[in-house]
């Protein structure tokens, strides 16, 4: 109860800063894959990197939706990434080498 309060005044004293209260949008799937196919056109693969911003923080949630077989993702979504010529088993196949690569590395310099 305590919290509800605090939480109302400090409403009313954004409120009394004419504060301005919006609801952040996030991009749909279609907004996704138009910035894709902009990546695509730019860098000549659709395999954005992690790091890549919002657009490889978007890719990286579809490779692991691929991975674990997402319900949704596999009946509605991963159909119109194929029809773009997105093919999920080799974004993820890449994955898995570079994770196999790091472990062998690992093994090679700690004796693991």
């Amino acid at each position: 109860r305590r919290y509800l309060l605090r939480t109302r005044h400090r409403i009313m004293c954004l409120n009394t800063l004419d504060f301005v209260w919006t609801i952040k949008r996030m991009p749909k799937f279609e907004d996704r894959l138009e910035q894709l196919q902009s990546f695509i056109k730019e860098n000549g693969h659709y395999n954005v990197p992690r790091e890549h911003g919002a657009l490889g923080e978007w890719f990286h949630k579809m490779k692991n939706n691929f991975a674990l077989g997402k319900k949704h993702f596999m009946e509605k979504r991963y159909p119109i990434m194929l029809e773009m010529g997105v093919d999920m088993n080799i974004a993820v196949q890449g994955r898995r080498k570079r994770r196999r690569k790091f472990s062998h590395g690992v093994e090679e310099n700690h004796g693991v």
